[in-house]
């Protein structure tokens, strides 16, 4: 059997630990990941991706940005639960639980998107339609 056909499905949800706190994350919706991806491009002035390949202190703050803009959009009540205005609000040394947390998002939605990109890729050959992008 091909590698690929092992793939199994994910969860649709996830329970992640932040500060004291457990909190379900379900699958995001196509609103939910535009919101998170204008979000991150919002608190950085369009700069993101230029963090990513900058010193180690942008790859930190790039990967902070993703984590806050991640949470920001899908656990609402975040910010409320650990006591502040804004996740931006937080210093690194606390928000080390809240990049842990992504950590395991990142990991479960990598698995999503083989899965995901594994079913375009037979629905390719079933219709021999190549794959765009």
């Amino acid at each position: 059997m091909d590698k690929e056909q092992d793939l199994q499905m994910p969860a649709r949800e996830i329970t992640i630990k932040i500060g004291v706190n457990d909190y379900k994350i379900k699958f995001p919706t196509n609103g939910q990941l535009i919101d998170m991806e204008s979000l991150k491009i919002q608190m950085t002035s369009g700069t993101n991706k230029d963090m990513l390949f900058g010193s180690t202190a942008a790859r930190e703050a790039y990967l902070i940005n993703e984590a806050i803009a991640t949470f920001q959009i899908l656990i609402p009540q975040l910010n409320k639960d650990l006591n502040v205005k804004s996740l931006l609000d937080l210093d690194p040394l606390q928000s080390k639980s809240v990049s842990k947390a992504y950590e395991q998002y990142y990991d479960w939605m990598e698995k999503w998107r083989k899965v995901l990109n594994q079913e375009d890729k037979a629905d390719d050959a079933k219709t021999g339609n190549p794959q765009v992008g």
